[in-house]
This record gives C-alpha cells, structure tokens and sequence, in this order.
C-alpha cells in the first residue's frame, strides 16, 4: 500500500518535471525570439538615422 503511493507520487513528480522542463524550454526559444525581434527593431530604427547622418557628412 504505501509502496503503491510512494510510486504514484514518484511517478507524478517526474510527469511534472517533463511537463515543467518542456515550458521553461519554450519560455526560452520564446525569449531568445523577443532578443532578435528587438534587435531587428532597433537595427531597422537605426539604419536609416545612421544613413541620414552619414548623408549630411557627405
């Protein structure tokens, strides 16, 4: 009986580890996504700023 709970329990502990390893993985491929999403931002800000000075020097 109380070897069948003490599996149970182990059992659902590692279910819940897989279960919380696979969001913390999605939560990073999501950061590292938002990371390149406002780099690109900053990178098309950026640019035409960086031309348009480069014009004036010209």
């Amino acid at each position: 009986m109380i070897l069948e709970i003490l599996v149970r329990w182990i059992s659902l502990l590692t279910a819940f580890s897989h279960c919380l390893e696979n969001k913390l993985n999605r939560i990073f491929i999501m950061h590292r996504l938002l990371i390149l999403f406002a780099c690109f931002c900053c990178f098309l800000i950026l640019v035409p700023y960086m031309w348009a000075s480069f014009c004036r020097l010209e």
